[in-house]
């Protein structure tokens, strides 16, 4: 296995947030500053270009309590993340300003916002907690107005989006499970629960290949799933897993724990183990599509170079993609759409979302007048990768249809 640092950023403050990743390549992490004892004063959001050189921040004073934790990048490349205590707020990729912003708790030190995620319909889920005899899970609409709330009794952690939509989160300070919840309404499909109750799961599952759902917890074991509570293995990693984990292609899961950044092969077993100087951070890794594996530690933003990019899976990561919070992929009966587009060398290349098992066909056109067929493909879990290479086009119009 080769693993290398490519580069690594250094800014004041403490690193809190996972990074993300947009379409043009800019990626976007969080930091805070306070004082000595690690009050938080104030917040950064971070604009980096691929090198790590800074394109633009922005921050701001914190009410009270802890500082954000999470970046996820919706339709339009808005800028979705928690401003401190109970406040969610959408910002504008080219400048950080604020778009619209929505208050979970009118009570001070109630309803600090959670990690979350962007559904297919760009609902926007997340959870609340901290402090209150409520601890409740939200959904959004995409102009920040409330479609439902559930009280799931205990802290909330960062969800992940099933391929038919399924919400699924886990939950922990005194009630410790794993909750599917139905999109819609936010109702209780199913529940896992450790055999040691007092076990938080802190982080997002994510969701492999072949619809495996791995949840690390406190315990220091990263749990596989199969359809709701059968356990496929666990893995004792020696210390609490406080991050999400990322399913690669090749099948390979990587998580962190501790001073140390796994990576295990789909059976369970270890295939390699990355020391590090300072401990992983409460924030996510991230894996690119050119196999770049990137985590935040107690010192900064470190890049490794891995053997393969994410799994083609409906959550493969937290957020479920380098956008962190994008759609997932798609229901039933869902209409395709363009879900990932950027230019390339010579080429571009882009994701089509659609229903499951049915074939589309893909055109391209440089004047939306003149179309021609490109090519015909299918996929069994509803999305498709295309690479329309060697056009030496500076621009170019896709569409996509089905018989």
């Amino acid at each position: 296995m080769n693993c290398h640092q490519k580069w690594q950023f250094n800014r004041g403050g403490v690193a809190v947030s996972s990074p993300a990743v947009a379409p043009d390549g800019t990626i976007y992490c969080i930091s805070w500053s306070g004082t000595p004892n690690f009050t938080p004063l104030t917040n950064t959001l971070y604009a980096l270009t691929s090198a790590g050189t800074e394109k633009w921040h922005v921050s701001g004073p914190l009410e009270s309590g802890l500082p954000p934790y999470q970046i996820a990048l919706g339709r339009g490349g808005t800028i979705y993340t928690d401003y401190g205590p109970r406040v969610m707020v959408a910002r504008r990729p080219e400048d950080g300003q604020t778009k619209w912003s929505f208050e979970t708790s009118s009570t001070v030190g109630c309803g600090m916002v959670t990690s979350f995620a962007i559904g297919p319909d760009d609902t926007l889920y997340f959870g609340a907690s901290g402090g209150c005899s409520h601890q409740e899970f939200f959904a959004l609409t995409p102009q920040g107005k409330l479609k439902w709330r559930t009280d799931l009794n205990s802290d909330c952690g960062p969800p992940a989006i099933g391929q038919d939509g399924t919400v699924y989160v886990g939950v922990k300070n005194g009630y410790q499970k794993f909750f599917a919840l139905n999109q819609i309404n936010g109702a209780t499909l199913w529940t896992f629960q450790t055999t040691n109750n007092t076990i938080s799961i802190n982080d997002s599952p994510v969701i492999d290949k072949n619809n495996i759902i791995y949840a690390g917890a406190s315990d220091g074991y990263p749990y596989a799933l199969t359809n709701g509570s059968n356990v496929k293995w666990q893995f004792k990693a020696g210390a609490s897993i406080d991050s999400a984990a990322v399913a690669g292609a090749d099948g390979s899961i990587y998580f962190g724990a501790g001073i140390n950044i796994f990576a295990l092969n789909p059976s369970g077993t270890q295939q390699w183990r990355f020391p590090l100087t300072n401990s992983v951070m409460a924030s996510s890794p991230l894996l690119s599509a050119a196999g770049v594996l990137y985590f935040v530690t107690e010192s900064g933003l470190t890049a490794l170079q891995v053997e393969s990019g994410p799994a083609y899976s409906p959550w493969p990561m937290m957020g479920r993609d380098l956008r962190r919070g994008c759609r997932t992929t798609a229901f039933q009966g869902t209409a395709p759409v363009f879900d990932f587009y950027r230019p390339v060398t010579n080429g571009f290349e882009l994701t089509v979302l659609g229903e499951l098992t049915r074939s589309y066909s893909i055109f391209g056109s440089t004047n939306l007048q003149n179309w021609s067929s490109l090519t015909n493909m299918s996929s069994a879990n509803g999305t498709i990768y295309f690479s329309d290479q060697n056009t030496g086009l500076s621009n170019r119009f896709y569409k996509v249809s089905s018989p």
